[in-house]
């Protein structure tokens, strides 16, 4: 059953340290093999037979099955830690039912595909109408980007996930504004825990120009907002006085020339430290809002504020 009426608002719902989106993570069932970061026209990725991982083994691409799910989905999550954590998710509202017969590879255009062989039907691409390059590669970067990049040189970046949010907000990705098309920078909750297909809640920058973030639901409905940045912290969100500037993060407004593009970027000073910034799942929300961290030796993500 959909939901037609928007859950009370709660004085759970404030930021504590930092402007950030926060969810629970979910155990997952998951395929794991030889890995490499790389997928190329002749190394696809099958459901049944690896992982994509980064150089420096943080992050992996896979095929995973959310906790009390009967699909799969291609995704990217922490690699380096006890607890599954997917922080992108590439056919959101497109599950697979046997990744065995799916496959991630590049497509004769040069896009990259995710196929269904039972049925030769594409289930999700990079969808680039015009590609120059003569060969291209995806591959899985160490910041949770996945990238489609040209062969010869992979400097030139194609396509990128981190142009195409999920629910998660990561370190050097830009949350924000911008008058290319195509590009959406905006997190959309999970449908529910279990359900990564496109929810009721979703966060943007304000696009009449402002600096503050707006949570809306259904698109409809301005649940919450941020209150402009002062330079230092969201004027509607005092409770960051107190912990900002910080030693362990960076947080920064950038607007570009003529506003072409304005958007927020964190990074985390300790690359020993692991961060998210996820958009809760609706149900049963409250709009509450919190950072999660994972320190070397830990055994689950510690919530901030």
């Amino acid at each position: 059953m959909g939901n037609t009426e928007a859950p009370s608002f709660s004085s759970a719902f404030v930021l504590p340290c930092v402007f950030v989106i926060a969810m629970a993570a979910v155990e997952s069932a998951m395929v794991f093999a030889d890995a490499t970061d790389t997928v190329a026209a002749d190394r696809p990725l099958s459901g049944s037979q690896r992982l994509l991982v980064s150089s420096r083994g943080k992050f992996a691409l896979g095929f995973f099955q959310p906790e009390s799910s009967h699909n799969w989905y291609l995704g990217i999550w922490y690699n380096q830690i006890s607890k599954h954590t997917t922080v992108w998710v590439a056919n959101r509202g497109s599950p697979i039912t046997n990744p065995g017969t799916s496959q991630l590879t590049i497509s004769t255009d040069g896009n990259m595909v995710l196929l269904d062989h039972s049925s030769r039907t594409p289930i999700w691409s990079t969808n680039i109408s015009k590609i120059t390059s003569n060969s291209t590669i995806g591959i899985i970067l160490d910041t949770g980007n996945l990238v489609l990049a040209d062969a010869s040189n992979t400097s030139i970046i194609l396509w990128q996930s981190f142009d195409h949010f999920g629910n998660t907000w990561l370190p050097s990705s830009k949350l924000g504004r911008n008058k290319f098309p195509g590009v959406s920078t905006r997190l959309v909750a999970w449908k529910s825990r279990n359900d990564p297909a496109p929810g009721v809640f979703s966060l943007e920058l304000d696009p009449n120009g402002t600096s503050q973030y707006l949570l809306e639901w259904n698109s409809t409905k301005q649940y919450w907002k941020s209150g402009n940045w002062t330079g230092r912290i969201f004027a509607d969100v005092p409770e960051m006085t107190g912990c900002y500037p910080s030693s362990t993060y960076s947080f920064d407004f950038i607007s570009g020339e003529n506003e072409s593009e304005s958007y927020f970027v964190y990074d985390v000073k300790d690359e020993s430290v692991l961060t998210r910034q996820q958009r809760w799942t609706p149900v049963p929300v409250d709009g509450g809002e919190q950072a999660r961290w994972w320190r070397p030796g830990g055994a689950d993500w510690r919530r901030s504020g």
